[in-house]
């Protein structure tokens, strides 16, 4: 965040930089209350990842290890939240199951590379059928090959706004009705009373308490937010 506020020769009247906030957009959820408290007009959401860049030497082994964690690029001491900390030495936390069959789970990865063909920037662009995945090699039964995710350099932004700020664009803008950011009960994955919802349930249920929307009237549903265009 400092580099990035040199850069640009900011003069902040507020910021945060902080890896504890709700989920992926934490950030967005952030810029919002600081909005609404009356301490920023304008907030540029960003975030930067360069998986990619940091294995070129350890490979998997210097970003993340086994159980959860980092491993220290100083001592190379092995890093852990307290979660992984006490679930680490066991493995993968456990899965309730459901009776998904490995065509179902093939569906998303299929739809995700398909989408990515229309990225001519996207890594992996080839096309990916289900015997594809069915065949793939097994990391982790039931996780195949092609449920990993790929290592990659990238950024994205987004300019949160006031609402009465930007009456003239050139678009129609995205405009954040409610939002929910709840986490009740213990934080850690394997001791969620409901493991196929986690965190998300106790977030949309404070979501639809803030709005007077109704599923009928949502477009798009996205974690944590709804969006009325």
């Amino acid at each position: 965040m400092w580099d990035v506020k040199d850069t640009l020769g900011l003069n902040l009247e507020w910021f945060s930089g902080g890896s504890e906030t709700a989920g992926q957009l934490g950030a967005i959820v952030n810029a919002v209350a600081a909005i609404r408290a009356g301490l920023a007009t304008h907030v540029l959401c960003f975030r930067t990842v360069w998986e990619s860049t940091a294995q070129t030497a350890g490979r998997r082994a210097s970003v993340i290890c086994s159980g959860g964690g980092w491993v220290s690029p100083v001592d190379g001491a092995v890093r852990r939240g307290l979660g992984n900390q006490l679930g680490g030495p066991a493995g993968h936390p456990p899965f309730y199951e459901f009776g998904t069959t490995r065509e179902q789970v093939a569906g998303l990865a299929t739809t995700l590379r398909a989408h990515a063909a229309l990225n001519p920037k996207a890594v992996l662009r080839d096309p990916m059928s289900v015997e594809d995945y069915l065949n793939a090699r097994m990391i982790s039964d039931p996780p195949c090959l092609f449920d990993c995710d790929s290592p990659v350099d990238g950024s994205t932004a987004v300019i949160v706004s006031a609402a009465d700020t930007a009456p003239d664009l050139a678009v129609d803008p995205v405009r954040i009705e409610a939002m929910g950011s709840a986490l009740h009960g213990r934080p850690y994955w394997d001791q969620y009373e409901q493991l196929a919802s986690m965190a998300a349930h106790d977030a949309s249920e404070v979501l639809w308490r803030n709005t007077t929307l109704t599923v009928k009237d949502v477009d798009i549903a996205s974690y944590m937010t709804v969006f009325r265009f």
